[in-house]
């Protein structure tokens, strides 16, 4: 590994600087690695104890656990009742309200028929003692472990799964295949419906891949264990968040070369990206952007959407952990909503899981037309707004998209194209007013946003409504169903512009990404609302559709989607992950991106 830190050096210095401080926070971890398997009929593994091992060495020197917290099971001590047992004694009865407690599972993934569940399957974990062709099946349902986890939330609300496994497709997790069993599980099916659960979640790959084991530093590991933990033990001293670690992993696995491509997940509730590893905090999304070396440049995770264009010059900077190397200009030649491609004009190479900061913006994508009125205290609103691409400050109203009025003396409201706000914002402190109008901006940009005409095609339908589908009486509940007109996989992810201002995100509302197949069909429910005291409210909902998954979510300015989709509890879907889905595929990050975008306009009327 040319050019790179080893990880049991990473180990080791951590080792000799001492354990990071605990800071008085209690922790429990139980991790689980499973390479022997009795069953002749399941093949072993090579890396599932590697896995645990290293695990268990790394939340030990990179955040403080003690060995009375780590709770190793391996090969033969991982039976389905010795997980289940460690389970509730060592997390469950341990755990209290500031417990940051963590499941680790290295092992074998499978599934059970089950006609019940939206895809026929109950997906699973096969524990050591579980069997096939015969013997008894011991596997731990999805909805099995979504009770354990929702018992342990009653305890905390710092819950952290990470499964290194093959979790679907009747996959495992190495070359071998084990067979989906059409008998039931042994257990009682257990319903998993409960309160909806604080947690993050880390897959290995999609329900629909294989995760795969590879050899690292003369040890094999599974590739989401090896990844991830480096990107962990890189990080000592700095301020990331579990978005910022599995962007590092997705580009190291990016430029693999391996034709055993997988896609790691990042799972659960909607602020994952922005948790502290372990723990409930939340930081900022970081600046700078995830970059891949394709054969036909440098591939910048940057787009339109961020305000970039054409010409626009980034500066490209050696990941963390890595010996010091030269710098690289980056010119972006082609961008898309959110990915975009560039040619090395400066310095280079670009090493692989660098990142790329802002240098010189060529600004030709949208700007939001804002008025503020002249005078001393509109100053620091004017000048905060101004240090902003996406706003272009007008002089005239009338030139405006959004305009402040002033409401008094020392505060203002914002008129919109819904008209004019009935909030306040105080001048003398203008973060809040900033805050909206970025909003507002965010909201203006994917209104007007039109996607090239080569770009995939797809068609809005809605279920269950009777008369005019796009004018809808307040509260009520109808199936919005998008159907894949493109001649391939396509990734999509669906919002509500609402009236409010607010980028409601519809799909996917868990996090997972799945390929829709051509002609392939996805839908899910929703409630038209009116907000407030108006009598009428226009809402539209938008789709983007990508060739590559792609994480839009930053684009979402509020968290709280329950009352615009009808959400199933996130434990229900902690291992397996269906929105009423047809005709779901695999498919390969693509290096380039096409992309296009679909609307559904509606009136909601109070009546």
């Amino acid at each position: 590994m040319s050019g790179h830190l080893g990880l049991l050096a990473l180990l080791g210095a951590l080792l000799a600087a001492g354990p990071a401080a605990a800071q008085g926070q209690a922790r429990l971890a139980l991790v689980v690695g499973i390479d022997k398997y009795p069953d002749p009929a399941i093949h072993d593994l090579s890396g599932a104890v590697n896995d645990a091992q290293l695990w268990a060495a790394t939340l030990k020197q990179r955040f403080g656990f003690t060995t009375g917290q780590v709770r190793l099971l391996l090969n033969g001590q991982a039976t389905r009742q010795g997980i289940q047992k460690a389970f509730y004694e060592h997390l469950v009865a341990q755990a209290g309200p500031g417990t940051a407690a963590v499941f680790i599972y290295s092992g074998h993934g499978s599934r059970l028929a089950n006609p019940a569940e939206a895809d026929g399957f109950d997906e699973t974990l096969v524990p050591c003692d579980s069997g096939r062709e015969g013997r008894k099946n011991l596997d731990i349902t999805d909805d099995e472990f979504n009770r354990w986890v929702a018992d342990l939330a009653q305890k905390t609300p710092n819950i952290t799964v990470i499964r290194d496994s093959c979790h679907a497709g009747g996959s495992v997790r190495a070359t071998a295949r084990l067979a989906p069993e059409g008998k039931p599980a042994a257990q009682v099916r257990v319903d998993a419906a409960g309160p909806v659960v604080s947690y993050v979640a880390l897959a290995a790959a999609r329900n629909d891949q294989l995760a795969h084991e590879r050899y690292f530093e003369g040890r094999r590991h599974g590739q989401l264990t090896w990844h991830l933990t480096r990107a962990l033990l890189e990080s000592e001293g700095q301020a990331v968040t579990w978005g910022d670690l599995m962007d590092r992993v997705r580009a190291r696995l990016d430029v693999e070369g391996s034709p055993t491509r997988q896609t790691p997940q990042l799972e659960g509730e909607a602020s994952r990206r922005e948790r502290k590893p372990f723990e409930l905090d939340l930081l900022p999304p970081r600046p700078g952007y995830e970059t891949v070396v394709t054969a036909d440049g440098v591939r910048v995770e940057t787009g339109a959407l961020f305000g970039f264009a054409e010409g626009s010059e980034l500066e490209v900077l050696p990941p963390a952990g890595e010996a010091p190397g030269e710098r690289a200009v980056v010119r972006l030649v082609d961008v898309g909503p959110t990915v975009s491609m560039g040619k090395v004009i400066e310095g280079g190479p670009v090493r692989p899981g660098s990142r790329a900061f802002e240098l010189r913006r060529m600004v030709k994508a949208f700007q939001a037309m804002v008025h503020v009125p002249p005078g001393a205290r509109f100053g620091p609103l004017r000048t905060q707004l101004g240090a902003f691409p996406q706003i272009r400050l007008v002089d005239e109203v009338v030139d405006a998209e959004l305009a402040f009025v002033a409401a008094g003396d020392r505060s203002a409201r914002l008129r919109t194209p819904d008209g004019l706000s009935g909030e306040s914002y105080l001048l003398a402190t203008p973060e809040a007013a900033v805050e909206a109008t970025l909003w507002w901006a965010r909201w203006l940009h994917l209104d007007t946003l039109r996607g090239p005409d080569s770009g995939p095609k797809m068609a809005f339908r809605v279920d269950g409504v009777p008369g005019d589908p796009r004018r809808l009486r307040d509260g009520t509940h109808f199936n919005l169903t998008l159907t894949n007109r493109h001649d391939g996989p396509i990734f999509l992810w669906v919002v509500s512009l609402s009236p409010d201002g607010h980028v409601y995100q519809l799909h996917p509302i868990d996090g997972t990404q799945e390929a829709l197949k051509a002609g392939g069909e996805i839908s899910f429910p929703v409630q038209a609302r009116v907000d407030g005291d108006r009598a009428l409210s226009r809402e539209r909902i938008v789709a983007l559709a990508t060739t590559r998954y792609t994480d839009f979510s930053f684009l979402a300015t509020s968290r709280d989607v329950a009352t615009r989709a009808v959400i199933r509890d996130p434990l229900q879907d902690l291992l397996v992950r269906t929105v009423q889905t047809r005709g779901v595929t695999p498919i390969a990050p693509l290096p380039v991106v096409n992309w296009n975008i679909a609307r559904w306009e509606l009136e909601v009327v109070k009546e």
